[in-house]
């Protein structure tokens, strides 16, 4: 009787177990879902802040190039 007692606790201890291991595996997988997303985020972020400076030494050259002409036409 108490040899099933002890059986039986260690088969609820396996389903729960399994049913935790179970649960931790769903997290995990939602957890790094999750950061997959982030991660996409900060790429697009970043490629848009790249495009952006892109746009910002375009400008530059630009007024660079103002600049040198209004010099010569100073001097």
């Amino acid at each position: 009787m108490i040899k099933f007692s002890i059986q039986q606790d260690d088969v609820e201890y396996e389903q729960t177990t399994t049913q935790e291991s179970e649960q931790r595996s769903i997290d995990f997988k939602r957890q790094k879902e999750l950061v997959l997303q982030d991660i996409k985020s900060k790429q697009k972020e970043y490629h848009e802040y790249e495009l952006k400076m892109i746009q910002v030494h375009k400008e530059a050259d630009e007024l660079r190039l103002k600049v040198k002409e209004l010099d010569k036409q100073i001097y």
